[in-house]
């Protein structure tokens, strides 16, 4: 990953945030917004791991990482392949597993579980939101535009353009 790749990925997810990518939005989230600060040291956590000179950087970055992890709730792995655009809406109690894979512009709000089952973890598409106490849990496959319901339990594979409700996830509604 290189310079121009993080800086993207960092402004993108700014911009998730809803005010703006300039400097003035930048401050404003690193300072007050959870969610952007623990996806931003998640993001450079992940540069510097790769960048083999970087690594006192990388030990630096991962302990602001880690103290975030534990401030807010939020067990997000830098390892996890998560696109751009990413916003974690609400803080608290979210564990998402190293492996999993997740798209671009995806919301996640409070009490999010994305986990393995049978050596196996979701892969999440492009433009899903995932309300509050939802689990996504295992090899299934998250179709792009979805919108996961709160405390929704999902366990197999979901089609784009749905919305899934219940325990066990089923389909709601198709969206056009």
């Amino acid at each position: 990953m290189g310079i121009s790749r993080i800086r993207r990925l960092i402004l993108k997810d700014l911009e998730s945030y809803g005010s703006g990518s300039d400097f003035i939005a930048f401050l404003k989230n690193i300072f007050f917004c959870p969610g952007f600060k623990y996806t931003f040291w998640m993001r450079i956590t992940r540069f510097t791991y790769e960048k083999k000179l970087l690594m006192p950087l990388f030990l630096i970055s991962y302990l602001i990482l880690q103290h975030y992890k534990y401030k807010f709730g939020i067990q997000i792995p830098f390892r996890c392949n998560i696109g751009e655009g990413f916003n974690v809406c609400h803080f608290n109690c979210i564990v998402i597993h190293t492996k999993v894979t997740i798209g671009d512009n995806c919301y996640i709000s409070q009490g999010v579980t994305i986990g393995i089952s049978k050596d196996k973890v979701p892969l999440i598409g492009d433009n899903v939101y995932i309300a509050a106490g939802a689990k996504i849990i295992g090899g299934i496959t998250v179709g792009n535009n979805v919108s996961i319901g709160a405390n929704c339990v999902v366990t197999k594979n979901i089609p784009d353009n749905v919305v899934v409700v219940g325990v066990p996830g089923h389909i709601l509604k198709h969206l056009d």
